[in-house]
């Protein structure tokens, strides 16, 4: 379970593309296309240890 539950928080697997979208979208008036529903950004990677 701890294992599983950091797979799906390294890679965010709970985000909600529309509201994320619905979020940034605005970034399109002032350059178009620049927002796209379903693009994701690569992330970093935190391997340490939370205490």
């Amino acid at each position: 379970p701890q294992v599983l539950g950091r797979i799906k928080n390294m890679f965010d697997l709970s985000c909600e593309p529309e509201i994320v979208y619905n979020s940034l979208s605005s970034m399109n008036d002032i350059c178009p296309g620049l927002c796209v529903l379903g693009t994701r950004m690569p992330g970093c990677l935190i391997l340490l240890k939370h205490r």
